[in-house]
């Protein structure tokens, strides 16, 4: 499996150029800012069907020496897909070739292995890679997927 651009902007900071090109490209003209008490400033594009997360430096699962202290980095990338009551459904490319029709098995197979947590009941999985993690939301059937998000590794 190779990285693709949305991958390879997880842990960039807000500033980062490439990451203000990804915003603007998705018409979010809005720049992240963290609420007091908060860690966590997240962006929406309710149209596009998009949510990205990004995240205080200090609380990040993974530390890293490359950040300044309070910078804001791009932790998690969330599409949505049909069937939402708040989000259109993403119709650009998605991250390492997923697309929202894929059913479990499939999805399985493109991403190389079983997910490292399923949790049935709530028809969520996640895969845990060295650089990032993949969490896939199914409908009921396992049929095809609802939700794609990519994230910083967790610990």
């Amino acid at each position: 499996m190779k990285d693709d651009r949305f991958v390879l902007l997880l842990g960039r900071t807000s500033d980062d150029p490439s990451v203000v090109e990804f915003l603007k490209a998705h018409d979010i003209e809005k720049r992240p800012k963290l609420d007091k008490g908060l860690f966590d400033a997240i962006l929406l594009n309710h149209k596009k069907g998009l949510e990205i997360t990004f995240t205080d430096e200090r609380h990040l699962d993974v530390k890293s020496d490359k950040y300044e202290d309070g910078d804001l980095v791009l932790s998690n990338i969330r599409f949505y897909g049909e069937g939402h009551k708040t989000f259109k459904p993403y119709t650009g490319p998605l991250p390492l070739g997923l697309s929202f029709k894929l059913d479990r098995k499939s999805s399985q197979e493109l991403l190389g292995r079983k997910p490292d947590v399923m949790n049935k009941d709530l028809g969520k999985a996640r895969w845990d890679f060295k650089e990032y993690c993949v969490f896939l939301t199914y409908n009921k059937a396992y049929t095809e997927i609802g939700v794609i998000a990519i994230q910083l590794p967790l610990k």
